[in-house]
């Protein structure tokens, strides 16, 4: 997950999801039944990549 703007990572100077993003696609996940949300294109490319030869949390940000 990306990172979401709180006062916890006001000081991060980076990408970052609104909290109320996150409350509406969670919402809207529920509503329709999902068993898993993932709320950015972080998590998306992350669980994407889990079958592959080079899983996206095994390779390192530059």
């Amino acid at each position: 997950m990306e990172i979401i703007d709180t006062d916890m990572t006001a000081g991060i100077n980076a990408p970052k999801t609104s909290p109320e993003e996150v409350v509406r696609q969670v919402l809207e996940g529920i509503e329709q039944g999902k068993e898993e949300i993932l709320v950015d294109e972080t998590g998306r490319n992350v669980k994407a990549s889990l079958s592959s030869a080079s899983p996206a949390y095994l390779t390192r940000a530059h």
